[in-house]
């Protein structure tokens, strides 16, 4: 065992205190205890645990009110850190209300040694692999660079936190990634995660998505609905393109993030607001205010964290990892592709002003297409071309997409498990994809 493994235990009996501290010292953990409980916080702070055991009674009571209580702290301050549960008053009601409250587990008094140790190493493990989980979902944000490691960085320092975070970029260098690794790495994760592209509402539709409305409150209302703001609970909601929000609007958003309330339209109901905001924007914050297209007082209210991805181009040392890191999700499927050394330096002098979402593209493109092993640069440049000659074709990205995904629905005769392998992504994000392009199945065949 890692010698550097800390056990915290809180319990107000010294002698249990003491008798664990001794059993998980001959383990090799470094052990403290606390006595009275009250400053608890305080202390993990300084003592950074990997586990508490924590004790449900520090009174005469033996309800467990306390120990649920302080448990509700240390799961509203450290909401990763793994909480063993320990009581002599065990009932069944008592560990459900623990393990609800976010308890790891539930040990009763007498203890066997070998299980509570068991227990132990169990949720150490448990808790190792969700940190792998964290450090595997940051690693889809790739790239050496300064600026995107500094990107990282802000976004693992705010993904913890309930700050409002702002992600700005050209198109197609990645918002809705980072936007969405903000969500799966927050308090939130278990709550949704909404996107609301803000172009595609006008002003008033815009209002009626975000607020909801009772049946009446206008003409063509002709039933209750429910808003984003309250579909989403405690998630999150991503405000694509904030600058194109109707001023209006944007003096209504302000005031309901600083009154945390809001109304459906026709209401007159105030309903608490539970969820965060992301917000996005591919011009630059700080000239939409000076232009008058977004409000100073939201601005500085939606990017406590400002996140700017940089363009491809100013970040070329970035090309090679990217096109491997797409190399590799594709070899998963069915084709099996090499890019050669020459590629991958090639790739790095070339423009890319669809950004990162243009250089996916590409290598998904010549995946499909190729009919070598290895990627050469003739091959990459023969694709790329298809971006510069696009426009005389009238085929923008996403209808080369829709033609890929389309030929591969025919090649693999609809077996829909294979299309996805073919095309090196998951049968979901597969039926994402058909959905957006309004594609169906013909075959219709499954495994």
């Amino acid at each position: 065992m890692d010698s550097k493994l800390k056990i915290l235990i809180a319990d107000d009996d010294r002698t249990v205190c003491q008798s664990l501290r001794l059993l998980f010292l001959t383990r090799g953990f470094e052990v403290q205890y606390l006595i009275n409980p009250f400053n608890i916080i305080d202390f993990i702070e300084s003592f950074k645990p990997d586990v508490l055991l924590l004790d449900l009674n520090f009174s005469i009571e033996t309800t467990g009110e306390e120990g649920l209580q302080i448990l509700k702290e240390v799961r509203h301050a450290y909401a990763d850190l793994p909480v063993v549960l320990l009581t002599a008053w065990a009932t069944l009601d008592l560990a459900v209300r623990g393990m609800k409250t976010g308890a790891s587990d539930f040990i009763t008094k007498p203890w066997d040694n070998e299980a509570i140790v068991s227990a132990v190493n169990t949720h150490l493990k448990l808790n190792a692999g969700r940190q792998a989980a964290v450090l595997q979902k940051l690693d889809t944000i790739i790239g050496g660079s300064e600026a995107m490691q500094k990107a990282r960085a802000l976004l693992l320092g705010a993904a913890p936190t309930d700050a409002s975070v702002l992600i700005t970029g050209e198109q197609g260098t990645g918002k809705d990634l980072v936007a969405e690794t903000l969500h799966d790495l927050s308090q939130r994760k278990e709550y949704p995660f909404i996107k609301a592209d803000v172009p595609g509402f006008p002003g008033a539709l815009l209002e009626r998505e975000l607020f909801g409305y009772r049946k009446g409150a206008f003409a063509e209302a002709a039933s209750d609905y429910k808003g984003l703001l309250s579909r989403a609970e405690a998630g999150t909601i991503f405000l694509d393109e904030i600058g194109a929000m109707p001023l209006p609007l944007q003096s209504k958003l302000l005031r309901i993030t600083e009154e945390r309330v809001f109304e459906p339209l026709g209401s007159g109901l105030p309903e608490k607001l539970r969820c965060n905001f992301i917000s996005s924007s591919r011009s630059d914050a700080g000239r939409l205010v000076a232009e008058g297209h977004l409000r100073e007082d939201l601005f500085y209210r939606l990017s406590l964290v400002h996140i700017h991805l940089p363009a491809l181009a100013e970040r070329p040392e970035d090309i090679p990892l990217l096109a491997a890191y797409f190399a590799e999700n594709l070899n998963r499927g069915d084709k099996k592709r090499k890019l050669e050394d020459r590629a991958l330096e090639w790739l790095s002098t070339q423009a890319f002003p669809g950004n990162v979402r243009q250089l996916k593209r590409l290598i998904e493109r010549t995946w499909l297409l190729s009919d070598n092993y290895s990627i050469t640069i003739k091959e990459l440049k023969k694709n790329l071309s298809s971006d510069s000659t696009r426009q005389e074709s009238g085929m923008t990205l996403e209808e080369m997409e829709k033609n890929m995904i389309q030929k591969a629905i025919a090649l693999k005769k609809g077996n829909m498990s294979e299309v996805a392998k073919n095309l090196g992504i998951t049968r979901s994000a597969l039926y994402r994809r058909m959905s957006k392009f309004g594609l169906t199945n013909p075959g219709d065949h499954e495994n």
